[in-house]
């Protein structure tokens, strides 16, 4: 792009002498009958360059980020300013348009790896209760001998033992020992009732439960049944059977028998000693979700295992044993197999197994044998066993997982050509063109990224290139070679990434190997160079639009304020020196440079009627990149502008007429054509600059009468000289200038500016009596008459004007010139008081 800046010449005001008051009186003195007193009314030290240096010359003509003003050191003692202002700046090494369109980082693009886990817990019923129920031997039916007495009576029938078999001890959570009761016969008129039952424990005749009937036994085939509550007691598997019954009428002598069937109903075990049952199968059956977020298809795993962990049998549980046999599978994934095995503990390698996003079934079963086993603390019978399934997964062989956006998506670089390509350059021959990628990732090995770029504009098509996998970086060349190109409306570039994985694009999955589950992310960034390898090009200015401008654009320069800075000095010479470098030969600028303040236009360089053709010169002047200094000699320009060189016009006048309406017109039309080539380019841009040297060579407005400087720091910042207030009155003061007999102003200065003449106070029509100033250090002394102390008595503020009064010609300022002061003041008086001030 042009950077058609062009900056206003710069007209800088000698502003001399000028600073903030610095004087201050004294706070109290004592007079006695015409004593001298001496006060001191401070220092006020003037640098030239407070007041016309770099900032303040940048400041009074706008400031513009390309324009530069330096403190130009020739080796001579006259102070002299450089300001440097590029009018256009266009590129000649065709590479860097392509270098500013394409050079880039690319997007980063993240790949997320999912931690895959199938871990659960699970419970399986095993129902021993039932089980070790199932096992034991009801007693065998009993009878109880009862005789007829013929009478009314009550007895206790002898003890009879029922026995079981299966256990040693049983302990019920619920049921009942029913005892079905019948008579074998009877004589006419017996009968028997039940009055009690117990059952007791043979060895210790301990009770264990008991039942009231009060029922009639019936003659068989009739029965009643007994039931007697077991629930919450331990039975052995002998028991002792005492039965009370009441008995009436019969034949004497004659015994009958009641006969007893009994059957243990209802029962639950919660505990048991001595139980034995052969191996009894339990079911497993559950299903575990696989859990690994969005984009996970399927996974070969290359290392892992399925941890399974089957909760033990109670403490204090003896003889049983527990057989696992297990089934994990998964529709289209995971197929793996236990035999059966007593471990509580199963680990199961997944290594070569696939895993998807089914959910994976468990199934198989307990075989649980008991053999003189014992077991307790059951609730309803049932023993609940607790199962869970962690799963270990350190590496996926390969893993399918959805291809991120910046993999299945070319990225491409679409972007206008340059203006000032199409418009300067006709044709490029380029040794090399293409592009340079730089990549980093962090892809594991057997994650090759196949890289192929396509240029319309390059006619680059199909270039390929593979980046190896890991966390490097890797330069690699996309180019062609030998292109002869033609600058068209765009420019472009496509890059396609091709991991080994994406075996189908369209799909939009992609496959990666040796990848750690959650891991962190892969990324992939890089970086695109743009190689432009040019040899030459062919450049046709002819057809060029004009460069024109104005500076500043849309608004004036206001150089008024110099006016009061010059007095009745002004500018000598100011030559100015435009440049047109670059390329070595074959191009050219025909054009003008004007400046117009007033309506008036007037031809700096060349003009709208007159146009001047300016040449190439072989290098432009090097400015330093940093600070404000510049030393040295500059090149021969195109053209030299200013008085008593070639051309008539004088910046200078410019600046002494201190416009408030300055406007910089400029219009150049390129010309001419050119074959250039890397060997023959002296910079990487055709650049037309202005440089003006701005030296502080003065002289007077007026030949035949005194120059003045006037120094307006005080009356500009309206301070008394006294500290007095306007409009206040100060009773002390008054009586310090009522006492007045005489004051005397002596100067102590210091002067390096190389201005000589006479220096003295104004304000308004009162001037107070002039010293000499000469260069070099000195002391001058005047006096102030009593018509003097009333005019600073009754003027506040008092701020004069200080009025260095010069018949110097070609007045040269001294590089770093500075002027310095100290006033002191002498007064006579005529009482003897103390004044407070």
């Amino acid at each position: 792009m042009h950077k058609k800046i062009l900056i206003p010449l710069l007209i800088p005001a000698l502003v001399i002498l000028l600073g903030s008051c610095g004087w201050q009186v004294p706070t109290s003195a004592r007079v006695i009958t015409n004593p001298t007193v001496q006060a001191g009314f401070g220092t006020k030290t003037f640098a030239l360059s407070e007041y016309l240096g770099i900032d303040n010359i940048s400041e009074l003509f706008g400031e513009s980020e390309d324009m530069r003003v330096y403190d130009y050191q020739d080796g001579g003692t006259t102070q002299k300013y450089l300001i440097h202002m590029p009018i256009v700046t266009v590129q000649v090494d065709v590479g860097d348009y392509l270098d500013q369109t394409f050079s880039q980082d690319i997007e980063p693009i993240s790949i997320s790896i999912p931690a895959v886990d199938f871990s659960s817990s699970f419970n399986t019923t095993v129902d021993i209760g039932s089980i070790a129920a199932g096992t034991i031997t009801q007693p065998a039916p009993v009878s109880l001998p009862v005789a007829e007495t013929g009478t009314s009576m009550t007895e206790e029938l002898p003890a009879t033992t029922l026995e079981m078999a299966g256990f040693d001890t049983v302990t019920l959570e619920s049921g009942s020992l029913d005892l079905v009761l019948s008579l074998d016969g009877a004589s006419a008129g017996f009968s028997v009732d039940i009055v009690s039952i117990e059952l007791r424990n043979p060895d210790t005749n301990a009770l264990i439960s008991n039942a009231t009937p009060n029922v009639a036994v019936p003659l068989d085939p009739g029965t009643t049944t007994v039931s007697l509550p077991l629930a919450l007691r331990t039975i052995p598997n002998r028991l002792s059977l005492v039965v009370e019954v009441s008995i009436s009428g019969g034949t004497f002598g004659t015994t009958r028998n009641i006969n007893v069937a009994s059957s243990l109903n209802n029962v639950v075990l919660s505990g048991a000693t001595g139980i034995d049952f052969a191996g009894t199968n339990f079911p497993i059956s559950t299903s575990i979700p696989v859990s690994a977020g969005s984009g996970f298809h399927s996974a070969t795993i290359g290392a892992g295992a399925i941890d399974m962990t089957l909760a033990a049998l109670p403490t204090g549980w003896t003889g049983f044993t527990r057989n696992t046999e297990l089934s994990i599978t998964q529709t289209g994934g995971l197929s793996l197999t236990q035999n059966p095995t007593t471990d509580t503990a199963i680990n199961l390698p997944l290594t070569g197994e696939t895993l998807n996003t089914e959910s994976i079934s468990v199934s198989g079963n307990f075989a649980i044998s008991a053999s003189d086993a014992s077991f307790s603390g059951l609730s309803g019978g049932i023993l609940t066993l607790g199962s869970s399934v962690a799963t270990s997964i350190t590496n996926f062989a390969t893993l399918v997982i959805d291809a991120p956006s910046g993999i299945t998506d070319p990225i491409s670089y679409t972007e206008p050509t340059s203006p000032e390509l199409l418009d300067w350059v006709q044709s490029v021959t380029f040794d090399r063109v293409g592009m340079a990628l730089t990549l980093t990732n962090t892809l594991p090995a057997g994650n090759d990224l196949d890289i192929t770029v396509n240029s319309a504009a390059f006619d680059l098509v199909n270039v390929e290139n593979t980046f190896t996998a890991g966390a490097t970086d890797e330069t690699l060349d996309f180019v062609r070679t030998n292109l002869t190109y033609t600058p068209g409306p765009t420019m472009d570039f496509t890059i396609t990434l091709e991991p080994v994985g994406l075996d189908d694009p369209s799909a939009g999955l992609l496959t990666l190997s040796n990848i750690t589950p959650g891991g962190d992310p892969i990324t992939i960034s890089g970086r695109v160079d743009i190689i432009a390898e040019w040899s030459s090009a062919s450049i046709d200015a002819n057809s060029l639009a004009p460069i024109v401008g104005t500076f500043p654009e849309g608004d004036v320069i206001d150089l008024s304020e110099i006016s009061s800075f010059l007095g009745d000095l002004e500018f000598d010479e100011i030559p100015v020196y435009l440049y047109l470098s670059g390329i070595d030969a074959g191009l050219q600028l025909d054009g003008y440079l004007e400046e117009t303040h007033g309506d008036i236009p007037s031809g700096l360089i060349g003009s709208s009627s007159s146009p001047q053709t300016i040449s190439l010169v072989p290098k432009g002047p090097v400015f330093p990149a940093t600070g404000n200094v510049f030393s040295g000699t500059l090149p021969e320009p195109s053209i030299t502008a200013g008085v008593g060189l070639e051309y008539s016009f004088n910046l200078a006048e410019v600046l002494n007429a201190t416009p408030a309406d300055l406007v910089l017109t400029y219009n150049f039309q390129p010309s001419g054509s050119v074959i250039i080539s890397q060997t023959n380019l002296t910079a990487r841009e055709l650049t037309a600059e202005l440089v003006i040297v701005l030296p502080l060579a003065l002289n007077k407005a007026d030949p035949l009468a005194p120059a003045e400087i006037v120094i307006d720091d005080l009356s500009e910042e309206g301070l008394d000289l006294f500290d007095r207030e306007a409009g206040q009155t100060d009773e002390d003061m008054d009586r310090v200038f009522n006492s007045l007999k005489e004051m005397y102003l002596n100067l102590a200065y210091a002067n390096s500016t190389g201005i000589t003449g006479t220096v003295s106070l104004r304000q308004g029509a009162w001037e107070s009596e002039p010293f000499t100033l000469a260069s070099g250090t000195g002391d001058a002394t005047f006096r102030m008459t009593e018509d003097d102390f009333q005019f600073i008595r009754d003027t506040i503020p008092f701020a004069p004007d200080i009025v260095i009064s010069t018949n110097d010609d070609d007045l040269m300022i001294l590089r770093n010139a500075e002027f310095t002061m100290t006033l002191t003041s002498s007064i006579s008086t005529e009482v003897d008081e103390t004044f407070e001030f």
